[in-house]
């Protein structure tokens, strides 16, 4: 089954854009297209944009015609109005939720470990502690490019007995983290016969001693979640989310951020039919634009939008939160254009008509 907007791949207004593109809408798509350069240089975060037209005219599809520009990458969460309003959770707390969903979070992490071919294995005691003896392991690892010992205390030493080490395995061991890792098993060691669960390697090349540098993808509310379970498995009670919690992590991505550590990609939280919301919704939805780490809001609706009304009680967005808003009005289409979305999606649906059904379909359209 496809979707009213599953062939919408871009928003390209050039005439040599692909097949898969928005129908009509240029000046729209040409507004998206600086939305999405913007969104790109992480230059617009905490800004509301208003897509305003008639039922039919393209607003959701523009949207996400802007989630397919910007890619995997860039947090995009898209809600209708009417799904904060839930019997069982605070409309407040499942939008500000949305809206961590729509801000990512680079991690950029440095690993340091060290990787090689087990030569040797020293089984050591000493009287350290109250004269008692305290085991430790000394073992030699190897690669291409030289040697190097290594003494074993405490966990590590738990853990390398445990895994059962032998010479010729090929392991690494990550200090930070207290781990040890087999790989598998050095050829030099092949006998001909094939164990069981043994993975046959080459000898590491390079040193013994490695570092890393890894980038990690997530979003905040994937950093909250983490939090908040943490939290919990060291109370053994059910943590309620609260603003403390949440200002523990934003804290933490602060300093992450200070440290160059970590960036922010500042997503899309798209709220279709966004009239539902009352005005509570605005008011918390204005207080996240202003906090730290805030998502770029789109909005859309098919009613009316008085910046100018004398009447501000008629308003169905509060007059303070439209001043901050930028709009992108979308027209209704015309007989030409319904055609030309007609025939793609009866092509991607497979879907052949004929021509008096076509002309009907159009016209029902």
């Amino acid at each position: 089954h496809k979707s009213w907007h599953s062939h919408i791949e871009n928003i390209k207004t050039h005439k040599n854009s692909p097949k898969n593109s928005l129908i009509g809408q240029i000046k729209a798509r040409e507004a998206a297209l600086i939305i999405v350069d913007l969104v790109k240089k992480n230059l617009i975060g905490g800004r509301v944009i208003l897509f305003s037209g008639p039922i039919g005219s393209g607003k959701t599809a523009l949207a996400l015609g802007i989630a397919q520009e910007l890619g995997e990458k860039i947090p995009f969460c898209m809600i209708n109005g009417s799904e904060i309003f839930s019997p069982t959770s605070k409309k407040t707390s499942l939008l500000y939720e949305k809206c961590r969903k729509a801000v990512g979070l680079r991690l950029f992490e440095n690993h340091e470990f060290y990787e090689g071919e087990i030569a040797d294995i020293d089984f050591c005691f000493s009287r350290e502690i109250n004269c008692f003896p305290c085991p430790f392991i000394i073992v030699f690892l190897k690669t291409t490019e030289g040697s190097l010992k290594l003494k074993l205390l405490d966990s590590l030493y738990e853990k390398f007995i445990s895994k059962e080490l032998k010479k010729g395995d090929i392991i690494r061991i990550e200090p930070n983290n207290k781990s040890i890792r087999r790989l598998g098993k050095s050829l030099n060691f092949f006998t001909g016969q094939i164990e069981e669960e043994s993975r046959y390697l080459t000898t590491p090349t390079g040193r013994v001693f490695k570092k890393k540098s890894t980038v990690k993808e997530m979003t905040l509310y994937d950093l909250d979640f983490l939090n908040f379970h943490n939290t919990e498995k060291k109370g053994q009670v059910k943590v309620e989310k609260t603003d403390q919690l949440y200002n523990e992590v934003n804290l933490l991505v602060s300093n992450y951020i200070r440290d160059k550590k970590a960036e922010i990609i500042n997503g899309i939280l798209f709220i279709d039919e966004a009239h539902f919301l009352d005005r509570e919704s605005f008011g918390y939805l204005s207080k996240i634009l202003d906090s730290p780490f805030p998502p770029i809001v789109i909005l859309a609706t098919n009613r009316t939008t008085f910046f100018k009304s004398i009447f501000p009680s008629n308003l169905i967005f509060p007059i303070g939160f439209l001043s901050r808003c930028l709009t992108v009005k979308t027209r209704k289409y015309d007989q030409k254009e319904i055609s030309s979305i007609v025939s793609l999606k009866s092509r991607e649906n497979k879907n052949f008509l004929s021509g008096n059904c076509f002309l009907e379909l159009c016209k029902i359209a």
